[in-house]
């Protein structure tokens, strides 16, 4: 009796592990299973919603992880580039994820809801697009701004760049993907 009940438990937690790892049943099927070791690190999306970066990341063939401020031209440049280049629509119709992530505004403020959704209208962009108020994607992945950090489907770190971004990222993803 306590093996069946044991056993039973047991297949209920795994059901719920799986349930859990790469986001809720109304995303489609994961790719595969969330093995990161990334640390948890919640951005605020332009809805005003928290997610964490891994469970945006899991499933999805290669995830760019785009870490800036609106600050800095670079930063926007990048922004343009994936939301109007054809080699980034390329990327993404294959699977390229990317989520964005701004941690200070142009006028040095700290982002909001309102300032993410304009920004988010004004720059026409097409992907993951999110703040974090509270700077823990710089303390956990970022210590130098700019930032990239590319992502298996796993959640694996498979490459990063920080400060200074190579001037063949493109090149790079495209032979990742």
């Amino acid at each position: 009796m306590r093996a069946s009940v044991a056993l039973n438990l047991s297949i209920l937690l795994l059901l719920a592990a799986s349930a859990v790892a790469c986001g809720d049943d109304t995303d489609p099927p994961p790719a595969a299973v969330c093995t990161s070791e990334l640390p948890s690190v919640q951005i605020r999306t332009c809805d005003g919603e928290w997610h964490d970066i891994k469970s945006l990341a899991c499933g999805h063939p290669l995830t760019l992880v785009d870490v800036g401020v609106a600050l800095e031209p670079h930063c926007i440049e990048a922004t343009d580039a994936y939301a109007t280049d054809p080699e980034y629509a390329e990327l993404k119709a294959k699977g390229l994820n990317i989520i964005q992530v701004f941690l200070i505004t142009e006028d040095n403020g700290i982002p909001t809801k309102p300032w993410c959704q304009k920004f988010v209208e004004d720059h026409k962009i097409d992907f993951m697009f999110a703040m974090d108020p509270y700077l823990d994607t710089r303390k956990e992945l970022a210590p130098q701004l700019p930032a990239n950090i590319v992502l298996d489907a796993q959640g694996e770190i498979i490459y990063s760049w920080n400060g200074i971004i190579p001037d063949d990222k493109l090149a790079q993803l495209k032979e990742l993907l």
